[in-house]
């Protein structure tokens, strides 16, 4: 029991457990010893604790005596101590130092001179940008205006164009009520001229020459309504200008002719003029007309002379045919198909008609009765 009171409370705890004792137990040991420790010391006179020395050493072996430092050692720390502090300053200075150091004026200056350069050319882009904006917008402006003129010329065109459909409707109404007035006006004529009798031959005759030209409406017929009862009131005014009527007895002669070279012509004897043309047979010969050669206005031609070419190209095989023109008839040159020169392929879709070449004023109109007629060309086309 004085083994235990002496030894530390850990010391006596482990012995407590180690003889099998519970904590409960082990607890309740606890306070009855401390209870006895207590009594004891209370009728025990002090004396002052006695000083217990281990006689080995609680951790490790005995450390060994520090030896004192002379002057070497010194002078190595300084050494290092130096050296150290001497690579630590270089170091500061030579990668330190240039970050925390103030920048110099002439750094400034340059920063001042890239930044006065930047907005310089800001500046420039910006004048650039403006001048083109305003270009553009003039652009537009001149377009929008261009546009609504355009669109009011249309406007006025549409409306020109309507107005012109009405007069135009109005005056078809007006001329088709003219022309019904002008049919009344007539049949009432000719039931009072049936009424009245024959009283002029019905045959021009050759003692009037001076009535022979364009056949024209009476201007007694021209008067309108008023003229009606006018022309009821006097027959006599009528008969005597009945004469004027006898313009459609005059009869203008138009032959067609054609050759054995298959060019045809069309003569007008009022004109004495003749149209010349290939013939649609001729025409059916060829491929795609390409260029059309005409005489020059003015040229004499005999018969038989050339006249013109035309040129050919058939799709099929690639060949290019140039037949030749001859003139039917002599005479001069008076006027040429200027159409032919732009549009050759008129050839191939109206020869005779539209696509004539020439126009010949004949020297001898006589020389047309020699040519062939429309069933004698049939006749030397099917033999041919």
């Amino acid at each position: 029991m004085t083994q235990t009171q002496g030894s530390s409370l850990t010391q006596r705890i482990q012995f407590l457990e180690a003889k099998g004792l519970t904590p409960s137990e082990t607890e309740e040991v606890m306070k009855q010893a401390s209870f006895e420790q207590n009594a004891a010391v209370q009728a025990t006179p002090y004396y002052p604790p006695y000083q217990y020395r281990s006689p080995y050493p609680t951790f490790g072996s005995v450390p060994p005596l520090q030896q004192p430092l002379d002057w070497r050692d010194y002078f190595i720390m300084a050494v290092v101590s130096g050296s150290f502090m001497f690579g630590a300053v270089s170091l500061a200075r030579k990668y330190l130092m240039p970050h925390l150091r103030p920048p110099s004026s002439t750094a400034y200056e340059e920063d001042r001179d890239a930044l006065t350069e930047q907005f310089d050319a800001a500046e420039k882009l910006l004048k650039e940008i403006q001048a083109e904006t305003a270009a553009v917008r003039q652009a537009v402006d001149e377009q929008k205006a261009k546009v609504d003129q355009t669109t009011q010329e249309v406007e006025a065109c549409v409306k020109e164009m309507r107005e012109g459909e009405t007069r135009t409707r109005d005056e078809m109404q007006s001329q088709s009520q003219s022309l019904g007035e002008l049919q009344q006006e007539l049949k009432s004529l000719k039931a009072l001229l049936m009424s009245r009798g024959p009283t002029y031959p019905t045959t021009p005759s050759p003692s009037l020459p001076s009535f022979v030209g364009r056949p024209s409406i009476p201007a007694w017929q021209l008067a309108g309504n008023t003229s009606r009862s006018s022309s009821l009131r006097a027959p006599a005014l009528a008969v005597a200008r009945r004469p004027q009527r006898l313009s459609p007895f005059v009869r203008t002669l138009i032959t067609k002719r054609y050759t054995s070279d298959h060019e045809a012509i069309i003569f007008d004897d009022s004109t004495n003029i003749g149209t010349v043309s290939i013939t649609n047979y001729a025409q059916e010969s060829l491929g795609d007309v390409v260029f059309v050669e005409l005489p020059s206005v003015g040229t004499t031609v005999a018969t038989g002379d050339q006249i013109g070419a035309v040129e050919s190209v058939k799709a099929a095989s690639d060949i290019v045919e140039c037949p030749q023109c001859y003139s039917p008839v002599s005479g001069t040159i008076e006027e040429i198909n200027q159409g032919l020169a732009d549009q050759p392929g008129l050839i191939n879709k109206s020869a005779e008609d539209k696509a004539w070449l020439c126009k010949i004023k004949l020297s001898n109109p006589s020389e047309v009765e020699g040519l062939m007629d429309a069933e004698t060309y049939k006749t030397h086309c099917e033999s041919s």
